[in-house]
C-alpha cells in the first residue's frame, strides 16, 4: 500500500515507484491518506486522478504487508504492519518545525513511541545517511542509499527537451525562464510574490518565455496560483501541472530564478544556470549540500535590472560542486534499481524482471493559459532598418512603445486602450478583409489601425483617418509590420528591414 498525507508526497508514489511494479500480479497496490494539516492538496491529487483511496481508519483496521510512504511521519505505525520510506525532495536538507532534526530523518517522524523503526529507509545521497547518523542512528541498520528516483528520471529524460519545449509553444531560439518557489516566509514567493508578472513584462517575448513553478503547499498558505497570476495566464505566462508537468518543464528552461526549494537544486545539479532571489539558511543546517548551493548560485536581485540580470544567467556557467552528488547519488545500478529490490525483499517476495524508469511525458499548460496577446512594442529604426521588440502587457497600461492586442485577447482593458488590433491568425479574402478592418475600428475607438491578414505574407490595414494599406512581409513578420509602419510616423508607404526580413508597406486609398 502507498501511503501519502500531500500533493508531493503522493506525487512520488504515483509517478514513480508504482511503476516499478507494473505486471507483478502478485501486488495489489492500494493508496491511503493518513491525517495532515495538508491532506486537502492530497485529495485534490487522487480526484484529478481518479485513485480510489482507503481512508486511514480503513488502513489501521485492516493492515497491508508493507506501507510505502514518501513523507515521514511516525503516524504510519498506526497501521500496525513494515513501513518503508522514499524521499520526496532532492535531498534531507530543512529542518522540521515539530521535531529535533532534519525532515524526514529526525527521530521523532521515524520511530514509533514503542520504538519501532522502517523496514525500508531509502536515503537519495551520503549527506542524507551522514545527517540520520547525528537524528536517528538507530534507523542506520535499515538505511540503504539507494540515490533518487526523481533525479534518476530527470537525466534520462533530457533527451526529450525538444519535445518539452515544443509542448510549450517554444521556437529554438526562444529562451525559457523558469521561476520556481518553495512556500513559506523564506520562499521567494513569499518575498518577491510579483516577481513573474515582473518578469514576464520586462523579457522580449519574441525571445523568452516565462514560466511558474509554486510549491504545491504555496496553496495553502496563499491560495491558488492560477487565480492570483490569471491576467498573466492568459497573456502568456506559463504554468503547469503540478503533478508530472513540473519536471518536463525543468527540462525545457534556459535558466532557473529560485530559492532553496528542490526545483532550483534539481536544476543546478542537471547543468541549467541558476540563481536564486531569496534563500531560506535559517531552515537548514550550515553543511547540508542544499546551504552549500545557497553560498554558490548567484543572487538574483528582483528589484533590479530583470532583463540584463536574465541575460547573463542563461549564458551563465553551470554551477559545478560535490554538494550536488553529496545530496543525489548516482550508484549503478540506479535509485529504480535498488529501491525495488529493497521492496519486493522488505516483502520477502523474489523480484521478477521490472520495466525500467520511464521518461516524463510532454508538459500541459494549466487550463487558463493563453498565448500572449496584448504587448506593448518598441521599435528602433535607423533610416531603412528597423528592431522592433516585443513585451508582454497583460493589463493594457501605458509604458514604453504602443499597445497592440490581438483579435483574440480575451483582456477588455487591453483592447481598449490598444494603438493596433490585428487578426493574423489566418487569412480572410480582401472583401471580408476590408470589412473586418472597419468593423475593429468600430469597436475599439481609440485604436489607430487595424491589420489583418489577407495571404500568407500579405496584410491589409485599415486606419482611423480613413486611409487604407497594402503591406507585403514574411508571415512571421505580421505584428512587427504594423509597430514599424506605426513608430515611423505612419506614412504613405515606406519599406524596412525588419528582424531580418523586409516589410513593404504602399497605400491603396
Amino acid at each position: 500500500m502507498f501511503a501519502g498525507g500531500s500533493l508531493q508526497a503522493l506525487n512520488r508514489l504515483y509517478y514513480d515507484v508504482e511503476p516499478l511494479f507494473a505486471g507483478d500480479r502478485r501486488l495489489l497496490i492500494r493508496y491511503a491518506l493518513f491525517h495532515t494539516e495538508r491532506q486537502a492538496s492530497g485529495r485534490r491529487f487522487s480526484r484529478q486522478r481518479d485513485i480510489d483511496w482507503l481512508d486511514w481508519d480503513t488502513v489501521t483496521a485492516d493492515p497491508p504487508d508493507l506501507l510505502v510512504s514518501s513523507g515521514a511521519t511516525n503516524t504510519l505505525y498506526e497501521a500496525g504492519c513494515d513501513i518503508a520510506l522514499v524521499p520526496h525532495g532532492a535531498g534531507h536538507n530543512r529542518f522540521t518545525p515539530y521535531f529535533e532534526g532534519v525532515a524526514g530523518l529526525a527521530r521523532g517522524q521515524l520511530q514509533s513511541d514503542d520504538g519501532r523503526l522502517p523496514a525500508f529507509l531509502a536515503l537519495p545521497g551520503p549527506a542524507s545517511a551522514e545527517r540520520l547518523r547525528i537524528d536517528c542512528p538507530e534507523a542506520l541498520p535499515f538505511a540503504e542509499i539507494t540515490g533518487d528516483l526523481c533525479f534518476e528520471r530527470l537525466r534520462l529524460s533530457t533527451r526529450m527537451r525538444r519535445e518539452y519545449r515544443r509542448a510549450l509553444g517554444l521556437d529554438p531560439d526562444r529562451r525559457l525562464v523558469l521561476v520556481a518557489s518553495t512556500w513559506l516566509g523564506h520562499s521567494l514567493f513569499a518575498h518577491h510574490p510579483s516577481l513573474p508578472e515582473r518578469l514576464l513584462a520586462a523579457l522580449p517575448m519574441d525571445d523568452y518565455a516565462v514560466a511558474f513553478v509554486p510549491h504545491p503547499n504555496i496553496l495553502a498558505v496563499h491560495g491558488g496560483m492560477e487565480s492570483l497570476f490569471r491576467r498573466q495566464l492568459e497573456n502568456g505566462l506559463i504554468m503547469v501541472d503540478p503533478g508530472e508537468g513540473w519536471r518536463a518543464a525543468l527540462l525545457a528552461a534556459d535558466c532557473i530564478v529560485g530559492d532553496h526549494g528542490s526545483i532550483g537544486f534539481y536544476g543546478a545539479a542537471l547543468g541549467i544556470p541558476t540563481a536564486v532571489a531569496a534563500f531560506g539558511f535559517e531552515e537548514m543546517p550550515p553543511e547540508s549540500p542544499l546551504a552549500a548551493f545557497g553560498t554558490l548560485a548567484p543572487a538574483f536581485h528582483a528589484a533590479g535590472d530583470l532583463f540584463g540580470q536574465i541575460e547573463r544567467l542563461c549564458d551563465a556557467d553551470p554551477i559545478r560542486d560535490e554538494c550536488f552528488s553529496q545530496a543525489l547519488a548516482e550508484p549503478d545500478p540506479g535509485p529504480s534499481h535498488r529501491l525495488r529490490t529493497g521492496l519486493y525483499r522488505t516483502l520477502s517476495l523474489d523480484e521478477p524482471a521490472g520495466p525500467d524508469p520511464r521518461m516524463f511525458p510532454p508538459p500541459t499548460p494549466v487550463p487558463h493559459w493563453r498565448p500572449t496577446s496584448a504587448w506593448r512594442a518598441e521599435v528602433e529604426i535607423d533610416g531603412g532598418a528597423a528592431v522592433c521588440r516585443r513585451f508582454p502587457s497583460d493589463d493594457g497600461r501605458r509604458g514604453p512603445g504602443h499597445l497592440v492586442a490581438d483579435v483574440r485577447c480575451l483582456d477588455v482593458g487591453a483592447r481598449d486602450r490598444a494603438d493596433a488590433i490585428v487578426r493574423h491568425h489566418d487569412a480572410l479574402s480582401d472583401s471580408e478583409a476590408q470589412q473586418e478592418g472597419l468593423m475593429l475600428l468600430d469597436e475599439h475607438p481609440l485604436a489607430q489601425v487595424a491589420s489583418v491578414r489577407t495571404g500568407p505574407d500579405a496584410l491589409a490595414w485599415a486606419c482611423a483617418d480613413g486611409r487604407r494599406f497594402r503591406t507585403v512581409c514574411d508571415p512571421e513578420l505580421a505584428d512587427a509590420a504594423v509597430s514599424v509602419w506605426f513608430a515611423a510616423g505612419r506614412p504613405d508607404s515606406g519599406e524596412w528591414r525588419v528582424n531580418g526580413g523586409t516589410v513593404s508597406v504602399r497605400r491603396i486609398r
